[in-house]
């Protein structure tokens, strides 16, 4: 879509289409739009679903949560039954079919004592998928929090850790393919992303959005390059005669 980025309704109709797209759970993903901006690629994903065996509220109690900074009261639901489950090498974790099939909530609870930080960077997907496919049904007692979360952030560094710092330097980032300009290059300036989950007895919404904002840096070329870094004759010219009104010579920018 076209928008005039000069114009403050610009980052309002870029919103508006993000919370239309996210159920209202999304609320920003843009700013203030610098002036050196010269694109947006946004994208927004929102899921919702029961699940396919719902939790009975009733069987939802307080509990304690031990957070890393201490333990803190949560609302736990409880469920028995078969459950399609993973218990080994002191991990543990479980898969919750909605109620479509096609899709499954996961947990996986790393080993007692294990940080779970630590346990997660040690995870690539597949690493993950092979957790999943280790999975199988058994009569399992669970307890699962009912939670809410939201997470805003900068994924600029992940990114660049990734192997994506190319696309961020103005000196070695590579655009030209979505680009007409000669004289100047695009590169992305920042990438934000927000997300927000919600898992209670009868299932789960979750919604996420991401702005990669494409900026302009300038390649410019110049006839000439004048640096005043010593005295100088300064003055005021009257532009139809020439004449000069005032005149004066700079010799110490600091008195």
């Amino acid at each position: 879509q076209a928008l005039d980025f000069r114009k403050p309704e610009a980052a309002d109709t870029i919103n508006s289409w993000v919370r239309e797209h996210t159920n209202n759970l999304i609320d920003n993903i843009v700013g203030e739009i610098p002036a050196e901006t010269m694109m947006y690629l946004i994208n927004a994903v929102h899921f919702k679903s029961d699940w396919q065996v719902p939790f009975a509220a009733s069987d939802t109690s307080e509990g304690i949560f031990y957070a890393p900074d201490g333990a803190v009261g949560a609302q736990l639901m409880r469920r028995e039954g078969e459950i399609i489950y993973l218990d080994r090498e002191g991990a543990q974790g479980v898969m919750l079919p909605y109620d479509d099939g096609r899709y499954s909530f996961f947990a996986l609870l790393p080993p007692e004592g294990a940080d779970v930080r630590e346990y997660a960077d040690e995870l690539n997907a597949a690493a993950i998928a092979g957790l999943l496919q280790a999975m199988e049904p058994g009569y399992v007692a669970l307890t699962l929090p009912r939670f809410e979360t939201r997470w805003d952030d900068s994924l600029k560094e992940a990114l660049t850790a990734l192997g994506m710092g190319i696309a961020f330097d103005t000196g070695r980032a590579n655009l030209s393919g979505i680009s007409a300009q000669k004289e100047n290059e695009l590169y992305i300036g920042e990438v934000l992303h927000s997300a927000y989950c919600r898992v209670d007895e009868k299932g789960t919404e979750a919604a996420a959005a991401t702005s990669v904002e494409i900026k302009l840096w300038g390649a410019l070329r110049f006839d000439a390059q004048i640096c005043f870094d010593r005295p100088f004759l300064y003055g005021i010219v009257d532009t139809a005669s020439l004449t000069p009104l005032f005149l004066g010579i700079l010799e110490n920018p600091a008195q």
